[in-house]
């Protein structure tokens, strides 16, 4: 199995760019690719723990999720090459050219391969994580590895959670009793010191896959069922939201109407009492100075009476 690296997050990132300098396959996505040459950013990201950037890279690059990746590496090793060339011999781990070159005629061997799936279960990657990789590739769960090995029975050998265990069961019930290639079904290679779900692994085994897949599809249609009245509701809320915009819009519609007959009558009124006003203006036009002749002339009269 392969052996995981921590690393930071800068030269992680710079793998996971596209350009000439890259490891990765940027211009498409391959059905397998070696590790040491050209893996995908997704599998980095999952080999080297980095959860956050594994979930953001799936969502871009789902595709990664079916991609084998493998390793490979030579049956005697460059570091354990001894080399004489004119007469001196190189020290071990200091091959030369020649001794390289022989080495990479030579077949290579396996080391292991797997997908970002097995990876994942293998490095304890959280269960978000699992449940994207499984829902961007299923059929990883049915797929082994090098050592016929299916996710299920990493899960089960390196003490995943029983949240992980189960989602790998809803999705490939039969992985219960499918051996790998020592004859071992999942539940042999459980950690009982280190897992707590004994039981429920046994359970599992004893129910068998039948009941994963029912249970899987009771689940599955629960979940449609779920969906469907949420779907519903969410459309009868959309509707009446529709109609009470609707009926808002029409009684704005109505009040600005009603509002400006009412501005219209209102103009009407005052254009009236301006008429009026002019016209009274013009009739009591030097009223006063009349009055104050009348009084006048009165007082006048009044002064001769005496």
């Amino acid at each position: 199995m392969p052996p995981a690296t921590n690393s930071g997050n800068g030269g992680l990132l710079s793998l996971l760019q596209c350009g000439p300098a890259s490891l990765l396959s940027c211009d498409g996505v391959p059905d397998e690719c070696d590790f040491d040459i050209n893996p995908t950013g997704l599998y980095v990201a999952v080999h080297t723990k980095q959860w956050g950037l594994a979930a953001d890279r799936l969502k871009v690059f789902p595709a990664e999720a079916s991609v084998w990746v493998s390793r490979f590496g030579d049956p005697v090793g460059l570091a354990n090459i001894a080399n004489t060339t004119n007469g001196v011999t190189s020290l071990p781990g200091t091959p030369t050219s020649a001794a390289m070159a022989e080495a990479r005629r030579r077949p290579k061997v396996l080391r292991w391969k797997m997908l970002p799936l097995h990876g994942a279960v293998l490095f304890g990657a959280p269960l978000e994580l699992v449940h994207a990789l499984i829902k961007a590739y299923p059929a990883a769960c049915s797929c082994v590895d090098d050592q016929g090995m299916l996710p299920l029975h990493l899960a089960f050998r390196c003490g995943a959670k029983e949240a992980v265990v189960l989602e790998l069961l809803d999705v490939y019930p039969q992985a219960i009793e499918i051996e790998d290639k020592k004859g071992r079904v999942p539940s042999v290679l459980a950690l009982k010191d280190a897992v707590s779900y004994v039981d429920t692994i046994g359970e599992a085994f004893l129910k068998g896959p039948s009941y994963y897949y029912y249970a899987a599809r009771v689940a599955a249609s629960d979940r449609v069922r779920n969906e469907s009245e949420m779907a519903a509701k969410v459309r009868k809320l959309e509707e009446e939201r529709k109609a009470e915009y609707e009926s808002t819009k029409n009684l704005l519609t109505k009040t600005q109407a009603e509002l400006q007959e009412d501005i219209e009558v209102l103009s009407t009124e005052n254009a009236e009492l301006k008429e009026r006003l002019a016209w009274y203006e013009t009739k009591y036009d030097g009223a006063e100075e009349k009055e104050k002749v009348l009084v006048d002339h009165t007082n006048s009269l009044a002064e001769r009476l005496r």
